[in-house]
């Protein structure tokens, strides 16, 4: 599989992190990954925007297509995601592999609000050139599906609950005050002075604030005036279980849809943080059913969330004993098995899409076409495999043969027929050579047409009925067949 994506190691963002933990656990599914980053290509940055050289790379990259059997695109990234959906649809399809398109956010820079929202628009559009779209949020897969579009699937970022879970965590003592802690970026859309100002010299909460960025200093500045508020610097990723078991609530207060999933709601959940939030979209689906969820920007809800907490032991007991719960279920390893699933049921999908046209025109439909045939001719199952040529890793097939648990003897029963170019009926009375690949005791007669396709290869027709049917196939049926799709 071939990764493309805006950011990957050493760069640290939330983007990076899910990449790599996904390349790394794919690989014990089977799935190999190269990726290919931003951090390969010049960009230029405007605050928040950043564009890239992304143009320049495609021919190179184009080139590389014939090494994969799957893209995983992730966006959105003005000037790179976008850019590389629209050369991929105008790429002939059959030089261009499968494509699985993960979509992270939506684009929310302060002050575009039309320009984004008009993007994100053509995101979506551009999107459905894709074979599948990952989401990690049902607010996702609303915001992203269009009609007749790709199927979406929704899979989760997990977390290892183990790592952060901490069995010698002390209950919050009456008197204590709620401590509150915010770990990630400094960067303006995570909302970190909303927080700050939440909290500021209100008796009974404490916050602190752990992480480095653009807004560092002048976050370091307007912390030094409050008493109740301490400012770390970035942390090892080795320290973060100590540090979430030293507090009471992870806090999220992003301002921007930006923000779209919360990791470190996640961990700070398996670690028994209580998690509050911004009520933005993918964000409330992570914190929503064990936390708290306040509106975006609102100083003074989140003042009141966080003093209810604290004045709520017993709430804040409950809900933290949820969130422990509800992390160990999120794993990074049904997360990595859920994406293995989709982008494997991706490639078979994207080769039957990809093989269609070289079939003939009354079968380019194969479920529809096939289907009145099988009713014509009285079948109990049907088949259809194509084998596209030499250089076809493996044969495409609908019907029958596309069930896993009878993949088998039909692709053999197909290469055979495939082989001789002949119709062929098969069972008691049937075409001499043929009768030994009838091994399976449901199926009492098949036929069996090869179907010329363009290019080298054959395509193969089955149609078969069942030991329990009263119908047997005669050599009058499989040459009316061959006639029909001649």
């Amino acid at each position: 599989m071939l990764v493309v994506v805006s950011e990957a190691p050493p760069i640290v963002s939330g983007v990076s992190r899910t990449v790599d933990r996904l390349r790394r656990d794919l690989a014990t599914q089977g799935i190999l990954a190269d990726v290919i980053s931003a951090n390969e290509m010049r960009r230029w940055s405007f605050g928040e925007a950043r564009i890239s050289s992304f143009a320049w790379h495609w021919p190179r990259l184009s080139r590389r297509f014939g090494d994969y059997d799957v893209i995983n695109l992730h966006g959105p990234a003005p000037t790179m995601s976008d850019l590389f959906l629209a050369a991929y649809r105008a790429t002939p399809m059959r030089s261009r592999p499968p494509l699985v398109y993960t979509h992270h956010s939506a684009v929310d820079l302060a002050g575009l609000g039309p320009l984004c929202r008009l993007y994100d628009s053509v995101t979506a559009r551009l999107a459905a050139f894709a074979d599948r779209i990952i989401v990690t949020s049902e607010s996702y897969a609303i915001a992203i599906a269009t009609p007749n579009g790709p199927a979406v699937d929704v899979i989760p970022w997990g977390v290892d609950a183990a790592q952060f879970e901490a069995p010698g965590r002390s209950p919050r003592r009456p008197g204590d005050p709620l401590r509150v802690l915010f770990l990630g970026q400094l960067r303006p859309y995570k909302g970190v002075e909303v927080l700050l100002e939440s909290v500021r010299d209100v008796d009974g909460l404490e916050l602190t604030i752990a992480g480095g960025g653009p807004l560092e200093g002048s976050l370091t500045s307007a912390a030094s005036t409050a008493a109740n508020v301490m400012m770390l610097g970035c942390q090892a990723e080795d320290d973060l279980p100590a540090l979430f078991a030293r507090h009471d609530v992870i806090a999220l207060p992003s301002t921007t849809r930006a923000e779209a999933f919360g990791l470190v709601l996640l961990e700070g959940m398996a670690a028994g943080c209580v998690p509050v939030a911004s009520d933005l979209p993918g964000v409330r689906d992570v914190a929503g059913p064990t936390g708290v969820v306040v509106p975006v920007g609102d100083v003074a809800a989140l003042r009141v969330a966080l003093v209810a907490l604290a004045n709520d032991p017993d709430r804040l007991h409950s809900l933290s004993t949820a969130s422990v719960e509800r992390a160990r279920v999120r794993s990074w390893e049904r997360t990595a098995s859920r994406y293995a699933e989709t982008i494997r049921e991706a490639v078979v999908d994207g080769h039957r899409q990809r093989t269609r046209h070289l079939l003939p025109r009354m079968l380019r439909q194969p479920e529809q076409a096939m289907g009145a045939i099988a009713r014509r001719f009285g079948a109990t199952w049907w088949s259809l495999i194509v084998f596209p040529g030499a250089d076809a890793a493996q044969p495409v097939a609908w019907g029958r043969a596309a069930e896993p648990a009878s993949a088998g003897q039909p692709s053999r029963i197909a290469a055979y027929v495939a082989r001789e170019g002949r119709p062929m009926l098969l069972g008691p009375g049937g075409d001499a050579g043929a009768g030994e690949l009838m091994t399976r005791r449901d199926v009492a007669s098949a036929l069996a047409i090869p179907v010329r396709i363009s290019g080298s290869g054959m395509g193969v027709l089955t149609l078969s009925v069942g030991s329990a049917d009263a119908r047997r196939y005669t050599h009058a049926d499989r040459d009316r067949l061959a006639e029909l799709v001649a």
